[in-house]
């Protein structure tokens, strides 16, 4: 199966730095409208779906608050309706023409549709992504916070393993880890628009944060997927603020921070 590459678009350093805190101005302010209007709809949606009861300290200090919680019960029936509602069928998606005519000599777009992208999608959905598990978790973050992302990426990752040859020796083969689009549902408070856009299609510009470890930074500034002079800033950066947050919180917060 072929892997689809952007072609590297060459930036001078100058206007890359200028297009970052461009773009950075852009989130944070994204970030700060967004938090002010979502942040408590979202804490209180996660609270009222783990039935969470307030310490009571009437008619004496610690009394019980005994609750039964019908937010968990009827949040859980609207995700097994949306889960089955979305699995049901088989195949899940059809495809139809939009076009009319031959697209080629004797082919008419209904039959290109029907004998070549049908047979492709119904592969993809047994083969390659697997629709019931992300409908899952886009049921369930919908049904919990309202509105759920999801982001496609085709991901392309080599491993090299040691494997023995005919006669013995330790021979290092490389293979292919992933080669396959690879849904990720986003939550809504890891996505960035601006907050005056009512429609996702049609936003000036969108974004989601991403989270990696230092060294998954490590190994894609060394097999070159990113640039290598960006990844050690990330990683300057990463340290300075984990020393700072030492010193705040001890010891004990080491691997607080994660490089985002």
């Amino acid at each position: 199966m072929p892997v689809f590459q952007i072609p590297e678009i060459a930036i001078a350093d100058a206007n890359r730095k200028a297009l970052a805190e461009a773009y950075s101005l852009r989130i944070d302010t994204a970030r700060s409208d967004r938090d002010r209007q979502m942040r408590e709809v979202w804490a209180m949606a996660l609270m009222n779906y783990e039935g969470k009861a307030p310490e009571m300290n009437w008619p004496w200090l610690g009394a019980s608050n005994a609750r039964i919680s019908l937010t968990p019960s009827h949040t859980d029936q609207w995700i097994a309706r949306l889960r089955n509602a979305g699995t049901s069928h088989d195949p899940m998606y059809l495809t139809t023409a939009q076009g009319v005519g031959e697209v080629s000599p004797g082919v008419t777009a209904s039959d290109y549709a029907d004998t070549l992208w049908q047979p492709y999608s119904e592969y993809v959905e047994k083969f390659v992504v697997s629709n019931k598990a992300l409908i899952d978790r886009v049921a369930t973050v919908t049904c919990k916070y309202g509105v759920s992302f999801v982001y496609l990426p085709w991901e392309y990752e080599q491993v090299i393993e040691p494997t023995f040859g005919p006669d013995g020796e330790v021979v290092l083969e490389t293979r292919n880890r992933v080669n396959a689009p690879t849904p990720h549902v986003i939550h809504p408070k890891n996505w960035y628009m601006p907050i005056s856009e009512e429609d996702l299609q049609r936003s000036q510009w969108c974004g989601f944060d991403m989270l990696y470890e230092p060294d998954e930074i490590r190994l894609k500034s060394t097999v070159g997927e990113w640039d290598k002079s960006s990844c050690d800033e990330v990683l300057k950066f990463h340290a300075e603020m984990t020393a700072a947050e030492k010193k705040k919180i001890g010891p004990a917060g080491s691997g607080y921070y994660k490089s985002t």
